[in-house]
């Protein structure tokens, strides 16, 4: 349970959540935002400003987040609060009760519940450092910063949608499934996939899965890309040798960052394909 302190300083975020009114206070940081993901933005003053890892949430700030967008923030007691997409979260009032410490920064998060806005729709949950809980973090230094936070489930969910910022972001990330579902989301075209399957380095789940996809394999510029990635796996690297031209096999017989078994099977392909002397 969060302790007596801890609800203090929430009192304040809830209650504005939840369309109360308590007194206002003098103007003080409240806490940092920890990663933003979509579009976040911060209201102050007036101004709309971009909200970014690191930025300071100040006490009478509004936090918004867009239909897509995906926000977490560090109180200075350290507790943390995640923003899900469409949300809106004004500070009226924080402080730190007596002689209460900043909690200790922890790997690991637990959900403390969520509050109901208006109409009953859950649109913040609470989260603290939870010790006794571990989460794997495997996978996760791979990733753009803006994502680290960001739960598996949510990056899944996130691939199918319609942001070509945080398309481009996940198109980084190490999960097979996060991969798959950017490869069949309609927004992505031939260019983004190509990049994709180029990259350096790159992860092994995620060539593999463009290489087995039904409609970018067969695409020329996807396999020339997935046949000259020194990151693929030789058997695939191999199998997207076929039906490339001549001055592509070619290249690979030259590329000296490629696999020896990679250059010696296109160094073959192009013995069989050469015109036999009369």
């Amino acid at each position: 349970m969060i302790g007596h302190r801890k609800v203090a300083c929430l009192a304040g975020i809830v209650a504005a959540l939840l369309g109360m009114t308590l007194p206002a206070a003098a103007q003080a940081a409240a806490g940092t935002v920890l990663f933003a993901l979509g579009r976040v933005e911060i209201e102050r003053a007036g101004e709309s400003l971009p909200a970014q890892r690191g930025t300071a949430v100040e006490v009478g700030d509004t936090v918004s987040t867009g239909p897509t967008g995906l926000a977490q923030l560090r109180l200075k007691d350290g507790t943390l609060l995640a923003l899900k997409s469409g949300s809106r979260l004004t500070v009226e009032d924080f402080h730190l009760p007596a002689r209460a410490e900043p909690a200790a920064a922890a790997p690991t998060v637990r959900a403390a519940g969520d509050v109901a806005g208006p109409g009953g729709r859950s649109v913040l949950r609470l989260l603290r450092p939870s010790a006794p809980l571990r989460v794997s973090t495997e996978g996760r230094r791979s990733l753009p910063p803006e994502l680290r936070d960001v739960p598996l489930g949510r990056r899944r969910t996130l691939a199918k949608g319609s942001d070509s910022r945080v398309l481009g972001l996940l198109a980084q990330d190490p999960d097979p499934t996060v991969i798959r579902n950017l490869l069949h989301n309609p927004r992505i075209r031939e260019p983004d996939v190509v990049r994709l399957a180029s990259a350096r380095p790159a992860h092994v789940s995620a060539l593999r899965e463009i290489g087995s996809h039904v409609r970018w394999a067969r695409r020329p510029p996807v396999r020339v890309a997935l046949a000259r990635n020194p990151y693929a796996p030789v058997p695939l690297a191999l199998q997207m040798q076929n039906g490339l031209s001549l001055h592509e096999l070619r290249e690979i017989e030259h590329d000296p960052t490629l696999h020896l078994d990679v250059r010696r099977h296109a160094v073959r392909r192009l013995a069989l394909r050469a015109p036999r002397a009369e």
